[in-house]
């Protein structure tokens, strides 16, 4: 399956020129930022850009009151007024408002013709590829998914302990981290983005190389 390639490349006349932007989405716990850091230098790139990182500086900027969402892990972004809701709604506002700063970091970088790799909860299709950018530019969208939930829960317990970060967290809210990566699982499958499993024990880097490179 062909890696989701964005109309602006199209209708420019140059799909595949330009500098190259991989965007690797996907739900908590699947990977991502260890996976970027490993393809970055496969693909000559030097600029890995995480979407959490983007949320704490947007943060810095746009009170709670303004934005509850932006000040909850993606998997905390429920309507609290509406538990039936679930983390879906408020999870798609986070990603709107995490996509404005996402778009601001790729227009600077493709503008100096230098590529990147953006990851993140945030990146899912029709939010990226972007439209609009200031130059022809290769966008290639992949996702990453852990489709062996005791995997998926067992990854939680090692990079607690390896990272600090509490375990008990993630657990607590491991049904809502398994809906959202379900859903990204879906809208993925529907624009043909390509699903890359990392439930084995081999990371997929040279899959993930082989797809970029095959755009």
């Amino acid at each position: 399956m062909g890696a989701f390639v964005s109309d602006s490349d199209r209708s420019a006349g140059t799909p595949g020129t330009g500098p190259l932007v991989v965007y690797i989405g996907g739900g908590t716990g699947t990977g991502k930022s260890t996976l970027a850091l490993a393809l970055a230098p496969r693909l000559g790139l030097h600029r890995v850009l995480p979407t959490d990182a983007v949320r704490e500086i947007l943060r810095a900027f746009v009170p709670a009151a303004a934005d509850p969402t932006l000040h909850r892990s993606s998997f905390e972004t429920g309507d609290r007024t509406a538990p039936s809701a679930g983390p879906l709604a408020g999870f798609d506002s986070q990603s709107r408002t995490v996509l404005r700063g996402v778009r601001a970091a790729v227009q600077r970088s493709v503008s100096e013709g230098v590529g990147m790799i953006v990851e993140g909860v945030h990146l899912w299709p029709p939010l990226v590829p972007l439209d609009g950018l200031p130059r022809p530019a290769r966008q290639v969208v992949l996702l990453l998914a852990t489709r062996d939930e005791a995997v998926h829960r067992q990854r939680f317990l090692e990079r607690g302990g390896a990272t600090g970060r509490p375990a008990e967290r993630y657990l607590a809210n491991f049904a809502a981290i398994r809906r959202i990566h379900d859903r990204l699982i879906e809208r993925a499958e529907a624009h043909g983005v390509p699903v890359v499993d990392t439930s084995p024990p081999e990371p997929p880097v040279r899959i993930l190389e082989e797809l970029v490179k095959s755009r």
